[in-house]
């Protein structure tokens, strides 16, 4: 059964347009890219599901996202998988009324074959503009942001 926290996702579907900042190594300039992403409603109002279709390090990207929440352990839930390699992430977190979200998660890195654990966070700054942050341990082992990507809903 859907419940309030699904009509809270409903609320983010539509077609966005993405400023994606990216870090390679912390106190790095960032690589700055665009792309699109399309969120809409699936499973009877469940999960919202994203496709994104953008650049990432000057390579054409594709990416699908899945966000949930899961009734019985009262916690959100995400999958990403995307052309840059051929695992899953998954996470998990918690969601705040106005939407802000903070999830961890991890996923095999596909260069190292290790795994990478993140935290990611979201925050509505506007009603249509959303911001979106990663962060992975960097070099020294402490928290380093690795990306950001800003939606604007069209």
């Amino acid at each position: 059964m859907s419940g309030a926290s699904h009509a809270a996702l409903a609320k983010m579907e539509g077609k966005y347009d993405l400023a994606i900042r990216s870090w390679k190594a912390p106190g790095a300039s960032p690589t700055v890219e665009t792309g699109t992403a399309t969120r809409s409603m699936a499973l009877g109002g469940r999960v919202m599901v994203e496709e994104v279709q953008s650049q990432m390090h000057g390579m054409p990207f594709t990416g699908h996202g899945m966000h949930g929440y899961d009734n019985v352990s009262g916690k959100h839930w995400s999958t990403w998988n995307d052309s840059m390699s051929t695992g899953l992430m998954v996470s998990e977190g918690a969601c705040t009324a106005e939407g802000a979200c903070t999830f961890t998660g991890s996923w095999n890195d596909p260069v190292t074959k290790d795994k990478t654990n993140a935290r990611m966070t979201t925050k509505w700054t506007s009603p249509n503009v959303e911001l979106f942050e990663m962060y992975v341990p960097g070099p020294d082992g402490k928290e380093s942001k690795m990306m950001e990507i800003t939606y604007t809903r069209r």
